[in-house]
């Protein structure tokens, strides 16, 4: 019985020294060569997948920012038309009274159709919500025709005007001061002009607080 390797003869030497190299070779690869094909996948540029997130970052937020800019333009055209809403408002209803430029419109408007104010007397005012009626008194002569003209006038002013009260009669006798009457004055009149300004809605009032302040002259 062959009790090393020696004792086999050449040929099966032989062969037990290719089993083995084949052995050692199976073996290496396994350990050595198996891992670099099943080893699992990496990426060559992992730089490269951040740069691509952060792209796909920066992508979503300019889409944000153009809803954003979007909705700005449409925000700043109702800004501006609500600013001419109130220019034109303003217009209508002033913040103040105004009462010198209000004087003028009138007596202009009276003078551009022969009609005479004889007085301008200032009346109470009425406090509303969110505007004051500022009333006047007037007398005024002329025609029955210029009348018409003169209040046509004032009807068509930017500033709100009405009028309200009108009697009519007699020229003369009327007005304060002492004044001539032509042969062209036929009627006489008495009416009150009102116009109107803005005012804010006032605050509550808490329990012992004075009243807020009245609207300024």
């Amino acid at each position: 019985m062959a009790k090393g390797i020696k004792d086999f003869s050449p040929g099966v030497q032989a062969l037990i020294f290719v089993i083995l190299v084949v052995a050692l070779v199976g073996v290496g690869g396994y350990y050595f060569v198996r891992p670099l094909y099943y080893a699992p996948a990496t990426d060559p540029n992992p730089g490269l997948a951040a740069l691509e997130a952060e792209r796909a970052d920066l992508d979503q937020k300019v889409g944000s920012l153009r809803a954003f800019e979007h909705e700005l333009a449409q925000y700043q055209n109702e800004v501006a038309q609500l600013k001419t809403q109130l220019a034109n408002l303003t217009l209508l209803l002033p913040e103040t009274r105004q009462t010198d430029q209000f004087m003028k419109t009138v007596f202009a408007d009276a003078s551009d159709v022969e009609v005479h104010v004889r007085t301008f007397i200032p009346q109470a005012e009425a406090q509303k919500d969110f505007y004051v009626e500022t009333p006047f008194s007037v007398r005024l002569d002329g025609t029955y025709w210029s009348l018409v003209k003169f209040f046509a006038k004032l009807a068509n002013e930017q500033r709100i005007i009405s009028v309200t009260s009108v009697g009519l009669g007699k020229p003369g006798g009327g007005g304060m001061g002492s004044y001539s009457i032509t042969e062209n004055e036929t009627v006489g009149a008495n009416a009150v002009l009102t116009t109107y300004f803005r005012r804010e809605a006032p605050p509550t009032a808490k329990p012992g607080a004075p009243p807020p302040p009245s609207a300024p002259r």
